[in-house]
């Protein structure tokens, strides 16, 4: 399968291409209010994690079929503006922040781990 962002919606599509669920920051709930999908990724385990950036600055991790909220993730003093997402060996996420520019490490069950930030990152936009 494959994940995807488009404006506020998260699409998981089959290995054929054929969309099999989505979800946007206000389904399912809690709302996250007006934001966009900046970033997302499937993990390992079939969980889904994206990046909402906008009114409210979060993190979100979900089931596979996108209708449980596993996790939130916000803190805007170590994380203002999310944007891609990648996931470590051992299950962490790895988030940039474009305008801190830095990124920030999230366990795998959703708590802050560390920031990573050397002084050199401008405006960092990729993760593999």
């Amino acid at each position: 399968s494959s994940v995807t962002t488009a404006t506020n919606t998260v699409r998981v599509y089959s290995a054929a291409g054929v969309l099999g669920v989505n979800a946007t920051s206000a389904s399912p709930l809690p709302t996250l209010g007006a934001v966009g999908a900046s970033g997302c990724i499937e993990r390992p385990d079939g969980t889904i994690v994206v990046a909402y950036s906008g009114a409210t600055d979060t993190v979100r991790a979900y089931d596979a079929n996108l209708t449980t909220v596993l996790w939130d993730f916000s803190d805007s003093i170590r994380l203002s503006t999310p944007g891609r997402v990648a996931v470590r060996p051992n299950g962490n996420v790895l988030v940039t922040d474009t305008v801190l520019n830095h990124i920030v490490e999230i366990s795998s069950s959703g708590t802050f781990v560390r920031v990573l930030d050397d002084g050199t990152l401008a405006t960092p936009g990729y993760l593999q």
